[in-house]
C-alpha cells in the first residue's frame, strides 16, 4: 500500500485502520534501527491521517507547532528523500521543515511558536475572500509556552479564514506536564469554558486512536463557525510496549534502541553524558548544603537530573515548557537565599535571553546556568545547534563563563560554582559523551587554572575551550607529524579573560591558531584578534569557526567537517592552504 494523501483520501475511515497499523509498524522499525522522537510520532498516527482526509491539503494551511511530532507528514506528503534518512546528515530534517516542501510552510523546532505563526496567519488571512482553513496541530504542554497564550491573547473573530487548533493531549511534554493548564486540560468541562472563553468552538474527542470517534469529531468541527478547538486525547508511544510502560518520558527520544527491550544497542564504556555529571555534582552540594535547588525545563532527564529529583523533591523545580520563566525564578530563590541552579539545553536557552539579563546578570544573583548541548547538537538540526552561545552570553555584564574539557572538570566547575562564586555563573558543555571519576567526589583539590596550557611547543599556539578540545589535540598529533612544534591551551575560563596568563602564553609562540565551535562573529576569535591587536603583540592569528550561516542537522563530527573546524579540515588549510 502507498503512503501518500492519495491513499488517505481513497480509503473509507474503516479502511484506515488497518493503514494506520501498518503506519505505526514501519515507525516501529525505523525507529528500532535509526533512533528518534519515538512517543509522540506513535501517538498521533491516527491523527494526523484522520487531519489529511479531513482537509485539503494543497489549499490549506497545516502547520505543525511543536515540529518533532510531524514524522508522518515525512512520509504521508511529497519530500526529496526517503523517509529512511530522517535525522541522518543530507537527509530529511526531523522537525517540519518548509525547504523540504514548501507545504510545510513553517520550521518549528520549539514549542509554542507555531501557534503564533498560525494566529497571525489568519489575521492576515481573514480579509481574503478565498481564504483557507488554518489548522495548528499542537501539544498540549506547548500550550503553557508564554507565546503561545500571547498568540490567542491577539486572536480576533474569524473572518474568511478560521483557525482550527488541533489540542494533542496525551498529558506530557517531554515528560509528564505539570501545572495549572495541565490540570484544566484534564477535564473536558473546564477546557471548554476556557477556549469559551478566547473566543473558540470547542470539539472534545476522548479517543485519537478511534478513528471513527475523530471522524465524529470532525464531523462536528466542520459543523461549527468561527475558531474552533478539537481537543484529541491520544496515548504518547502507543503501540509499543516499552514506551507506554517507559514512566518518566513514554520514550521520548532515544537513539537505535531493541523494540522488545527497550535497550540501546550501542553503548559508550566507561563514558557517561556530560549532563549525567550534573546529577553527581548536584546531590553532592545538596547533602552539604540545603540552599541548593535545581530547576529545569520539562527536561529533568535530558539535563541528567533524575536522581537529584529523587532524591531532593522538595529542592527540585520542573518549570514545565517555560524557559523564561525557569530563568526569572532563579531570581526569586535567589532572593529567598537559595542556590539556583538552572539546567537547561542550548537550543532553549535564547528564548529566555532577557531573563538572563535581566533577571539574572543585570541583578548579579548567585545563579549558576548549565548549559548542555553547546555547540553542535547533530541530528536536531539549526533550531537545536548551540553555536551562538559565546557570542550572546560574552556581551553580559557581571556573568562568568566556564567551558570545561572532560567530566571531571565539568564536576569541580560546577562545585566550585555553586561554593565559591558571587554572582552568575554559565558553564558550557557539548552533547558528547566523557570520562567521570567518582572517587573524584571525595577529594580536595586546588582551584583550576583559568587558562590550562596542556601542552608546551614553541613554534604554533592552538587555543580551544572545552567544546574543540579533542579536535585541538588532534590537531596538535597531526602538526607535530609534520615536524611543527606545537603546544595547546585549553581556555577553561571563557569571561573573563585571564589576559595576563593570556599575553604570557602568546608571546612564547610564534603564531596563534584559535578553535572554536561557535559563530565567528562575536566568539572568543574576534575578541582575542581585537585583544591581540589593542596589545599590539604582533604575532599572526588564524580563527576557525563556526561561519554565518544555519548549518542543517546530521552527525557532530560531518558537521564540524561541514563548517571547516575539524582537525582534518583545519590541518589542510594550516599545512596546504586548501
Amino acid at each position: 500500500m502507498r503512503y501518500s494523501i492519495e491513499t488517505i483520501k481513497s480509503l473509507t475511515y474503516d479502511g484506515l485502520r488497518p493503514f494506520c497499523d501498518q503506519i505505526r509498524a514501519l515507525l516501529i522499525d525505523n525507529f528500532s534501527e535509526h533512533g528518534g522522537h519515538v512517543g509522540s510520532n506513535l501517538g498521533t498516527v491516527e491523527l494526523i491521517v484522520s487531519m489529511l482526509k479531513e482537509f485539503d491539503y494543497h489549499r490549506d494551511y497545516i502547520i505543525s507547532d511543536t515540529g518533532h511530532q510531524s514524522y508522518l507528514m515525512k512520509l504521508l506528503t511529497e519530500r526529496p528523500n526517503v523517509f529512511a534518512s530522517i535525522r541522518k546528515t543530507g537527509g530529511l530534517s526531523g522537525f517540519a521543515d518548509k525547504y523540504e516542501n514548501p507545504r510545510d510552510h513553517y520550521i518549528s523546532g520549539h514549542g509554542g511558536s507555531g501557534v503564533s505563526a498560525c494566529v497571525s496567519l489568519v489575521e492576515a488571512l481573514k480579509r481574503r475572500p478565498d481564504a483557507s482553513r488554518v489548522i495548528c496541530l499542537v501539544g498540549d504542554a506547548a500550550m503553557a509556552e508564554g507565546l503561545a497564550l500571547e498568540a490567542l491573547n491577539n486572536l480576533t473573530a474569524a473572518g474568511h479564514s478560521r483557525l482550527i487548533l488541533v489540542l494533542n493531549d496525551n498529558g506530557w511534554s517531554i515528560e509528564r506536564n505539570l501545572g495549572n493548564l495541565s490540570r484544566i486540560f484534564g477535564s473536558a468541562q473546564t477546557s471548554e469554558s476556557l477556549f469559551n472563553l478566547l473566543g473558540f468552538g470547542y470539539v472534545h474527542c476522548a479517543d485519537g486512536h478511534d478513528l471513527h470517534a475523530l471522524a465524529a469529531a470532525w464531523e462536528e468541527v466542520h459543523r461549527l463557525d468561527g475558531h474552533t478547538v478539537i481537543h484529541v486525547r491520544t496515548v504518547k508511544g502507543r503501540g509499543l510496549p516499552v514506551a507506554e510502560a517507559d514512566t518518566r518520558r513514554r520514550l521520548h527520544y532515544t537513539d537505535p534502541f531493541d523494540p522488545a527491550t527497550g535497550q540501546k544497542r550501542q553503548t559508550f564504556e566507561g563514558l557517561i553524558r556530560f549532563v549525567d555529571v550534573n546529577a553527581a555534582a548536584l546531590c553532592d552540594l545538596r547533602r552539604e548544603d540545603e540552599r541548593v535547588v535545581a530547576i529545569t525545563p520539562a527536561m529533568c532527564g535530558g539535563n541528567g537530573l533524575d536522581v537529584f529529583q529523587d532524591e531532593f523533591p522538595e529542592s527540585f523545580f520542573d518549570a514545565g515548557m517555560c524557559e523564561q520563566y525557569a530563568l526569572a525564578s532563579a531570581n526569586g530563590h535567589a532572593i529567598a537565599g537559595n542556590i539556583p541552579v538552572v539546567a537547561l539545553h542550548a537550543a532553549f536557552l535564547p528564548r529566555a535571553f532577557d531573563q538572563v539579563f535581566q533577571d539574572i546578570c543585570l541583578q548579579n544573583i548567585h545563579a549558576v546556568l548549565l548549559i548542555g548541548r553547546s555547540g553542535f547538537a547533530g541530528p536536531d538540526g539549526p533550531t537545536h545547534h548551540g553555536v551562538f552561545d559565546l557570542s550572546y552570553l560574552r556581551c553580559l555584564p557581571n556573568l562568568t563563563m566556564i567551558s570545561p574539557r572532560d567530566g571531571n572538570d565539568y564536576y569541580r566547575a560546577i562545585r566550585d560554582s555553586v561554593e565559591k562564586a558571587k554572582g552568575p555563573v554559565a558553564i558550557l558543555t557539548p552533547h558528547a559523551y566523557t570520562v567521570f571519576s567518582p572517587e573524584l567526589r571525595n577529594q580536595s583539590l586546588p582551584p583550576p587554572a583559568a587558562i590550562e596550557h596542556v601542552s608546551a611547543g614553541e613554534d604554533l599556539l592552538i587555543l580551544c575551550t572545552g567544546v574543540t578540545y579533542s579536535e585541538a589535540m588532534s590537531l596538535r598529533d597531526k602538526l607535530s607529524d609534520k615536524g611543527q612544534s606545537v603546544g595547546v591551551a585549553h581556555i577553561r575560563q571563557v569571561k573573563p579573560l585571564d589576559k595576563a596568563l593570556l599575553r604570557h602564553l602568546v608571546t612564547s609562540y610564534k603564531e596563534v591558531l584559535v578553535l572554536e565551535e561557535n559563530t565567528a562573529i562575536g566568539g572568543l576569535g574576534s575578541e582575542l584578534a581585537l585583544w591581540m591587536k589593542q596589545e599590539d603583540l604582533g604575532l599572526p592569528l588564524k580563527h576557525f569557526a563556526v561561519g554565518d550561516c544555519f548549518y542543517p542537522h546530521g552527525d557532530i563530527p560531518s558537521l564540524r567537517e561541514m563548517s571547516g573546524i575539524s582537525h582534518a579540515k583545519v590541518f589542510e588549510k594550516v599545512v596546504f592552504g586548501i
